[in-house]
């Protein structure tokens, strides 16, 4: 490290506790042999990498307002949040401010480069207008609506998560110039694997035993898990042998629960509810495929999770999972939203051992050199050195 580092901050509520904000940190980590790490938050997790530093500060809330809270907290968090920032930058060279989301983008970004001519970016952690109807309350879409093509046409970088998202930014108004896909990464340790290659059990890929499917994330409706169920169905009618874990929270499980009674799964889906992230590396490497039905997906942790553990993916084709997996190398590829499809799909994975094992030592490869932090902080540093 050098002492003559320019300061680079990051912006984003709720460090502590989201995989969002461990991301954040990593990718601090990652810059910091070119710029000093700063992140900016209402929270932090109770470790932090002595590379960064942190400013923690309390926005106004106003959860009295309930379900109308949303807009307004958002907009309380980045006023605050841009009075903090300008401050910093009246007293330190600061190279970049990277702000996680619109809102951010919005008030923050723009402030501080109004007043200290602060160069500013905004991280893509999904589309809003790419997501299922229903997922997001429609005052809220419209508010993002107003001020999204502000931000795409505004920030000096805009940070996509895959080829998609980038692809994404520049059909809302970013220059093309200005995208730079940069990647979530990821190590084994972070899901509890002592390494990307641990060995997997005895029991993996063996013809005749049934195959151990697991989905891992959130139970909300853009996962599409009600689309696995249905495929999962369709398995148990062609006489597939199969168990599936599904390993998450939300707001539909009560839905999928009754769902998957009512289509009498209650013999091979095993729901276990939210596990930490230290624990679901025993999860992946206990399982065969890892089943990825998303109808829209901004990149998903989840798969090179998956991936770096040796399971082979079944997903959507869509957003940045196909940046990820390779249809008919490191794993297969289908319609979202399209359970015949799925269940095709799976049937032809599970009915063909050697491809599996192939797959998952194809999968682990990839991972490994191409989702390393080390080289996602190059490409970071070398986005924000082209401003210069």
């Amino acid at each position: 490290m050098h002492d003559d580092r320019p300061t680079f901050v990051m912006v984003l509520p709720a460090c502590r506790g989201r995989a969002i904000g461990d991301n954040a940190i990593r990718r601090a980590e990652a810059i910091a042999d070119w710029f000093s790490p700063v992140i900016i938050s209402d929270s932090f997790p109770d470790h932090i990498p002595k590379a960064v530093r942190t400013i923690k500060f309390t926005p106004p809330r106003f959860n009295y307002l309930r379900r109308f809270c949303h807009v307004p907290n958002e907009l309380g968090f980045a006023v605050a949040a841009g009075g903090v920032l300008v401050n910093l930058a009246s007293r330190e060279r600061v190279a970049f401010v990277l702000c996680h989301g619109y809102t951010l983008a919005w008030i923050a970004g723009r402030w501080v480069r109004r007043r200290t001519k602060t160069p500013f970016g905004m991280f893509m952690h999904g589309h809003i207008f790419e997501r299922p109807k229903g997922m997001y309350d429609s005052r809220v879409t419209a508010f993002y609506r107003t001020i999204a093509p502000t931000c795409y046409r505004e920030s000096n970088l805009v940070f996509a998560l895959s080829p998609a998202q980038a692809d994404l930014a520049v059909l809302a108004g970013a220059d093309t110039a200005n995208v730079v896909v940069a990647p979530n990464g990821l190590e084994g340790m972070d899901i509890g694997l002592v390494s990307a290659a641990s060995e997997r059990g005895m029991s993996s890929f063996t013809p005749g035993t049934p195959c151990r499917l697991l989905y891992v994330g959130r139970l909300a409706i853009e996962k599409g898990v009600e689309v696995l169920l249905h495929a999962c169905c369709e398995l148990v009618e062609r006489g597939v042998a199969f168990s599936l874990r599904v390993v998450g929270a939300g707001g539909l499980e009560r839905d999928l629960r009754t769902l998957s009674r009512r289509l009498d799964l209650g013999h091979c889906v095993d729901f276990v509810g939210s596990v930490s992230r230290r624990e679901l590396g025993d999860f992946y490497l206990q399982s065969d495929i890892l089943c990825v039905p998303s109808l829209t997906e901004a990149l998903g942790n989840v798969v090179l999770e998956g991936m770096i553990a040796g399971c082979v993916v079944v997903g959507s084709n869509t957003g940045g999972i196909p940046s990820m997996v390779l249809d008919g190398e490191t794993g297969m590829l289908v319609p979202p939203g399209d359970s015949r499809a799925l269940a095709d799909a799976l049937c032809r994975a599970i009915s063909r051992p050697d491809w599996l094992r192939t797959a998952s030592r194809a999968a682990i490869s990839k991972v490994t050199s191409e989702f390393s932090w080390p080289s996602i902080g190059i490409t970071i540093k070398n986005a924000v050195y082209g401003l210069q």
